[in-house]
């Protein structure tokens, strides 16, 4: 009996040690300086990470660094929540399909995992990027959240994407192309009346009549996964159970997509064209969420006279107009379209500093619906964190490491990519 009972323990005891060695060590992240996003920096503190969540940040001196912790030196640069870019349309092999409304396609089925995009992306401090399809299509399909590192979809994915529409035409006119909007919903609408009349199974319908027939109740659509597949994306879209990316390229397109909005009852996002700026107040009354365009700074002419021509900075306009926006990147180019780069213009044309982080980490994270897990630096939050040499709007200032779940992503000394890049750059010299 006690060999009976001493073989148990051990089995116990042994099994409580492969459960601890297969558990997260701890993770902490000594810092210079924190930019926690939600509240003031911290100078020389202590990031504490457990099982790939932030459990403590504070000053260091009021932080125990656990005995068997992984310990990440950073006293001499920055740390700051890892970046979120909410708009981008890269990593995948075509943005745009050739059909026009294709809501059940999934950029899911486009992305590949070894593209190059990802890499650039991690090497600026990008901890997540929503993927979604281009502003080509009218009904283009919808997106994912991935981080930017793993070798399969499986090991990128965050969180299910939006579902992108757009107001700008490629082909035709913008009557042509609100109709063909305005007709494929209402193919919709058709669609769950006869899914909703299949579940109640009423009465024989009447002889069709030429009035108008009201919108359908989709609180009555039977569940997506009983629709047809082709069908589940839309139905969920149009229950608000998916965002909505509607694409403006013109002052005139946030007017209609505003009026799809509220007719719809959609849960919008509105993803904006350079000249979007003129619609500043409008964007402001609407309260809707924005992304706006790479191309922050432009150039408009003078109405009376064609040789003069004024600087808009059009993150400070919407900033002044209490607009909340997140910047995008452009996916081209290495400096001026990053997002950090595009945060520091604004800066340096007047918008607030602490503004302009959360337009790169804590706003696009709220507009993705994950603000309760990223873009801050906060106990409960996913441990995604860039590491920084410097001031993050310094141009002299490199991404070192990037943590994705309490793990390290990136390492600058490991980018081999990064180094054969600066000696070729040192030999033109």
């Amino acid at each position: 009996m006690r060999r009976d009972r001493l073989g148990i323990f051990l089995v116990l005891l042994l099994a409580a040690f492969v459960s601890a060695a297969l558990a997260k060590e701890p993770v902490a992240v000594r810092a210079g300086q924190v930019i926690r996003i939600t509240s003031a920096p911290i100078r020389d503190a202590v990031i504490l990470i457990r099982d790939g969540r932030i459990e403590k940040v504070g000053p260091a001196a009021e932080i125990e660094v656990p005995w068997n912790a992984r310990v990440i030196d950073a006293r001499d640069g920055v740390v700051m929540p890892g970046l979120i870019e909410a708009h981008a349309v890269r990593g995948v092999d075509r943005p745009n399909e050739r059909a026009r409304v294709v809501p059940f396609v999934s950029v899911e089925d486009s992305i590949d995992p070894s593209a190059i995009d990802f890499e650039r992306a991690i090497r600026e401090g990008v901890s997540a990027m929503h993927i979604i399809p281009g502003n080509d299509t009218l009904i283009g399909g919808y997106g994912l959240v991935v981080r930017p590192r793993g070798g399969t979809i499986d090991a990128m994915r965050v969180a299910p994407g939006a579902m992108k529409i757009s107001f700008a035409p490629r082909q035709g006119n913008r009557m042509a192309h609100a109709a063909e909007l305005r007709r494929a919903l209402d193919e919709f609408d058709e669609y769950a009346r006869q899914k909703i009349a299949e579940k109640d199974k009423p009465a024989p319908a009447e002889p069709p009549s030429e009035k108008v027939l009201p919108r359908p109740d989709l609180a009555k659509l039977p569940p997506s996964q009983e629709l047809e597949p082709n069908r589940r994306a839309m139905a969920e879209w149009m229950r608000g159970r998916m965002r909505a990316f509607l694409a403006c390229e013109t002052p005139g397109d946030i007017e209609r997509a505003i009026a799809l909005a509220k007719d719809r009852r959609l849960d919008a996002v509105l993803v904006l064209g350079p000249e979007c700026w003129k619609a500043a107040e409008r964007l402001a009354e609407a309260k809707l969420p924005v992304v706006i365009d790479p191309e922050i700074l432009v150039w408009e002419r003078d109405r009376d006279r064609v040789d003069r021509e004024t600087l808009r900075a059009v993150p400070v306009i919407l900033s002044r107009a209490g607009v909340r926006f997140a910047f995008q990147s452009d996916g081209r180019s290495p400096i001026a379209g990053r997002l950090v780069a595009l945060a520091a213009t604004a800066v340096a044309y007047g918008m607030d500093r602490d503004e302009a982080l959360r337009a790169i980490t804590l706003v696009p994270a709220e507009i993705l619906g994950l603000g309760d897990r990223k873009g801050a630096i906060e106990p409960g939050r996913d441990a995604d964190l860039a590491i920084l040499t410097g001031d993050p709007f310094s141009a002299a200032t490199w991404v070192d490491k990037v943590i994705l779940d309490g793990e390290v992503a990136y390492d600058r000394t490991q980018d081999e990519a990064l180094r054969r890049l600066l000696e070729r750059r040192t030999e033109d010299f």
